[in-house]
């Protein structure tokens, strides 16, 4: 199975984008192909993109792609669970910026 091919700075920047303009959420959401391809990721041909927003009130568990061969170990575990609720941001929380 063909997998999406992407730089994380790209695609971070593309959501960003999507964050602060509702017209470029609109289209991400109706036409994901179209615009993931327009940032820079690359689509294989006749690959599906489906698009779920998370919010408040609604939070979206995606089931990872079944691996080749199953490592089903607590290690493994802990990181195939790690961000399945925490949406997107797994829980990321920028740097305080340095003072002086």
């Amino acid at each position: 199975m063909a997998r999406l091919s992407y730089n994380p700075l790209q695609l971070g920047r593309l959501i960003a984008d999507v964050w602060a303009n509702a017209s470029h959420r609109y289209a991400l959401l109706t036409q994901p192909v179209t615009v993931l391809t327009a940032a820079g990721v690359d689509v294989p041909a006749n690959h599906v993109v489906v698009v779920h927003e998370d919010t408040e009130s609604t939070t979206h568990i995606v089931i990872p792609r079944r691996p080749a061969q199953l490592k089903l170990d607590d290690d493994y575990l802990t990181h195939v669970g790690n961000g399945m609720l925490d949406g997107c941001d797994m829980g990321y929380k920028p740097p305080l910026p340095q003072t002086r």
